[in-house]
């Protein structure tokens, strides 16, 4: 009774279970492509930020060379000199400008009247130290 009872159960129940099998086998076909899809989605994904981190490292790159470029050109500059003369005279009495030249053993040699002959005193400095000043100071 049990074997047929057991092939009615076939019979009647073997169609829902070859059913419910085929189900199974779509579900799987369906979890694979869905995972296909999401792995597609991540790699889209991780090339995309890639792409966008590139771009910002090629910027700073930039950034950074032309700051560099800048310095370089600021030292390459050539010196203003008349901002120089007016910070380093900023401070000084302009009326005791050159005065010192008068002070120095060579101008005194040069200027004492003891010694015959013409000789020449070559007098330089920076711009603002006051030699022309002082020459004409001399004259």
């Amino acid at each position: 009774m049990f074997l047929s009872s057991w092939k009615g159960f076939e019979t009647e129940f073997g169609p829902i279970m070859q059913s419910l099998a085929n189900r199974r086998e779509l579900l799987e076909s369906e979890k694979g492509s869905a995972t296909l899809y999401e792995i597609q989605k991540l790699r889209q994904d991780f090339s995309a930020m890639h792409a966008e981190q590139r771009q910002q490292m090629k910027q700073e790159s930039l950034r950074k060379h032309r700051a560099r470029v800048s310095e370089i050109g600021e030292k390459l500059q050539a010196p203003d000199y008349q901002i120089d003369q007016v910070v380093s005279t900023e401070g000084r009495n302009g009326d005791s400008s050159g005065r010192w030249i008068f002070l120095d053993h060579n101008f005194q040699a040069w200027s004492s009247k003891d010694k015959p002959g013409h000789a020449v005193l070559y007098v330089n400095g920076v711009p603002g130290a006051g030699a022309s000043s002082s020459l004409s100071v001399t004259d």
